[in-house]
């Protein structure tokens, strides 16, 4: 279910991290970037990146 989503959101654009963070944030409410970061495997400054492009869409 949660790659389906991920697909789709790659489908409008979004790259499959950012799809992640998008749907971890949804999912689970706000958290810490490191908490993001741990949670999809990435680096916290990635996160921090991520989530700014997010904020702008």
């Amino acid at each position: 279910m949660m790659a389906e989503l991920i697909q789709q959101l790659q489908e409008l654009g979004l790259s499959e991290k950012q799809a992640e963070t998008f749907l971890l944030v949804y999912t689970y409410g706000p958290k810490p970037a490191s908490s993001i970061a741990k949670m999809i495997d990435t680096e916290r400054t990635n996160t921090y990146k991520t989530l700014q492009v997010l904020v702008r869409l």
